[in-house]
């Protein structure tokens, strides 16, 4: 027997399977996948911007090459003009022959044909012109290098998520030693210093063709100078310009920063402020203030009832806003859906709510419900009750004549016994048709 029993839990032992091992499946493959996604779409993003690069280098050089081809000419000696000199010059001395007995005389006067000089602004024409055609096709150049660095960094042979992350880790390094990203970020200014060189050269080609043409380009030239170096530094006077470079987000920081901490110049800067501090977007990451306006803009542009009732309303309770702010949230995403055009201070009514949703008026309590139970304390009976605080109310009442949710129930239940005529006044104010069932709800809890 003991000899069998051994020999069934050896058995046992090898045919049990074994525990699954779950850092196997969602420990580093799943932070493989997350650190590959964001450098994807870092990668993705730079070779956007080098393609585009790409197509007006492409562009500008065959823009350019006709100028060229027309400019260049007027460095050396035309051949036609200088036969045309010797032409003339032969036609004189044939007029002026006189021929007496014996002799062949020309009484005209040789003229030795004066050497070739360039125009003034040819040469400087010229210069600007080929330094902006090389700078184009230089950038093109090393265009192509980059995204070959950015297509080698995500290649791999490896198939383990260990061996990837290690071979990014170990790449990533050299991608931030080499400034990689730093040298595609310079590559549109190279673009924009070449465009620059050409509308120089423009102005001065133009003034030598016709005084009226250089009139006409030169302020559209300067005009666009300008706007360039507005564009260019604008972010150095609020940090939520968009107008922003990669490769001088570091400069315009730091100007941001010389701006508000000079008491002269801290006015010029246009940007929000925190103290004596420009709020930068590493300040905005860590500030929860934002929550409530994202949940506002999503829902003003998508106006989406599933999404209110399922993901903003778990979202708000993963706030620290406060009631006020969460019932302000609550007003403006009913007036949106009501086309009111009421003020955010005003107070909602059961007939608003009755025009929304079933989906969408439960949404509303249970935000509203959640207001009502921030603050952990019921307004003493002699004490007003705050606008905040009405509209929350209010939209909870409107859940009293069905079956509440336990969280809207507790705080209808704890209102009414606390306040129960200013619940009724509310109720009947409401120009509702279910205002006067609510009151004797109130009541009749209120006495009970």
């Amino acid at each position: 027997m003991a000899t069998l029993a051994r020999h069934m839990g050896a058995n046992k032992k090898t045919s049990d399977p074994e525990p699954l091992d779950h850092t196997k499946t969602t420990g580093w493959p799943e932070m493989e996948r997350t650190l590959r996604g964001v450098d994807r779409a870092k990668i993705e993003d730079c070779k956007e911007d080098i393609d585009t690069s790409l197509v007006f280098a492409g562009l500008f050089a065959a823009v350019l090459t006709p100028f060229l081809a027309e400019s260049y000419q007027a460095l050396s000696e035309d051949p036609n003009v200088t036969s045309v000199a010797l032409l003339r010059q032969i036609s004189t001395q044939t007029r002026s022959y006189t021929i007496t007995p014996g002799f062949f005389n020309s009484s005209a006067v040789t003229e030795d044909i004066p050497p070739f000089v360039a125009p003034p602004l040819a040469l400087p024409t010229n210069i600007l012109w080929f330094a902006s055609l090389t700078l184009a096709v230089v950038t093109a150049s090393f265009g192509m290098l980059v995204k070959q660095w950015l297509r080698e960094f995500l290649s791999g042979d490896f198939t383990s998520p260990r061996a990837r992350l290690r071979i990014r880790q170990f790449r990533n390094a050299g991608i931030n030693d080499w400034k990689v990203f730093d040298i595609a970020a310079i590559l549109p200014l190279l673009l924009q210093l070449s465009l620059a060189l050409f509308f120089v050269g423009l102005c001065l080609f133009t003034w030598s063709v016709h005084v009226g043409i250089g009139c006409t380009t030169t302020p559209i030239v300067a005009g666009w100078a300008l706007l360039f170096s507005i564009a260019t530094f604008a972010p150095a006077f609020s940090a939520r310009c968009p107008y922003k470079t990669a490769l001088l987000k570091p400069a315009m920081q730091a100007l941001r920063k010389l701006l508000c901490g000079n008491k002269f110049f801290r006015m010029l800067y246009g940007g929000p402020m925190k103290g004596l501090h420009a709020v930068e977007e590493r300040d905005v990451v860590v500030d929860e203030g934002y929550d409530l306006d994202i949940l506002g803009d999503a829902d003003a542009v998508l106006l989406d009832d599933d999404l209110l009732a399922s993901t903003m309303v778990y979202s708000l309770r993963d706030t620290s806003a406060k009631s006020v702010d969460i019932m302000g949230f609550v007003l403006k995403a009913l007036h949106r859906r009501f086309q009111d055009s009421a003020s955010s201070e005003s107070l909602i009514s059961l007939r608003e709510l009755e025009h929304q949703s079933a989906q969408v008026l439960g949404a509303f309590i249970d935000i509203s419900a959640q207001a009502l139970d921030l603050p952990k304390k019921v307004p003493e009976p002699q004490e007003d009750f705050e606008p905040w605080m009405k509209n929350a109310i209010i939209v909870v009442l409107s859940s009293a004549t069905e079956s509440p949710k336990p969280l809207a129930e507790e705080m209808l239940t704890t209102y009414m016994k606390a306040h129960p005529f200013t619940m009724s006044r509310l109720a009947l104010g409401s120009e509702s048709s279910e205002s006067s069932a609510l009151a004797i709800i109130i009541r009749e809890n209120a006495l009970s």
